[in-house]
């Protein structure tokens, strides 16, 4: 249902399938005994690899990580979007947090400095997001930033819902002229909140979203979003991948930059 996963699903399929290969496609809906269990359904299966798709397959401790290491013994693991140095296990990612630095940096210069950052997960790449908003406010020297950094703790895809989640914020006297978002969804919630509340974007409110997805131009007016290369880094992956099964010697981390698209929802 999330247009990163449906859109980075599709760019693997095709470059996949161009190189003769076929996808199994199953969701762990993010949950670590479903995952396991289907490592071992894709292991009996004899698969050529295994890509995880999201930084939330990567636990923190080395505990939570051990069924990675354990099935990388049997075949190589493709990681997009999350970053892992063991053994066998090869990392295609975009640079998070210098994308999201850049991105805040760009609201920041244009004298936007009560900013709401809003997330929705603690993942390897939610950290280095969360990172770069942070150095950058602080390059910025923007004071108590830290209390309009929020987690929504809810599904980002229904975004009446994150509407109403800023709703009951602005009631409790929170101001803010910019909202950053982890990803599209986000964005788009605050978009709605901004209509709601007779807010004109970007005028009254300026919006920058993540992922640049299908999303970005659903909307009016357009949303400004960081690209993270997606059809780069599912290319990149498979090339990987198919280097790995030749016995090539391959690159353990590939790392892209993002780029700030910029559209309706800001004016700088």
């Amino acid at each position: 249902t999330n247009p990163f996963y449906a859109e980075v699903s599709l760019g693997i399929e095709t470059h996949a399938r161009q190189l003769g290969y076929n996808v199994m496609l199953c969701n762990s809906q993010q949950d670590t005994k479903t995952t396991e269990e289907l490592f071992g359904f894709l292991t009996s299966h004899q698969v050529d690899g295994i890509i995880l798709v999201g930084s939330n397959f990567i636990g923190t401790n080395e505990e939570e990580n051990q069924y990675i290491k354990d099935v990388s013994a049997q075949v190589p693991i493709m990681l997009l979007n999350a970053s892992f140095d063991y053994p066998n296990v090869y990392s295609t990612l975009c640079d998070d947090y210098t994308s999201m630095f850049e991105a805040a940096g760009s609201m920041l210069d244009a004298g936007i400095e009560d900013i709401l950052y809003l997330y929705n997960s603690n993942s390897y790449s939610g950290a280095k997001k969360l990172g770069g908003f942070r150095a950058a406010m602080e390059a910025h020297s923007v004071p108590d930033y830290e209390k309009r950094i929020l987690f929504y703790d809810g599904d980002p895809q229904q975004m009446d819902d994150v509407a109403n989640y800023l709703e009951r914020l602005s009631k409790k006297k929170l101001s803010f002229h910019g909202v950053i978002a982890s990803e599209d969804p986000l964005a788009i919630g605050a978009m709605k909140y901004a209509r709601r509340q007779g807010l004109r974007v970007p005028e009254d409110l300026s919006v920058i979203g993540y992922n640049n997805s299908m999303l970005t131009t659903c909307c009016t007016p357009e949303l400004t979003s960081v690209d993270n290369r997606l059809e780069t880094q599912t290319h990149q992956l498979v090339q990987t991948l198919l280097g790995v099964l030749q016995g090539e010697e391959m690159p353990k981390k590939s790392i892209f930059s993002g780029k700030l698209i910029k559209r309706g929802t800001t004016l700088f």
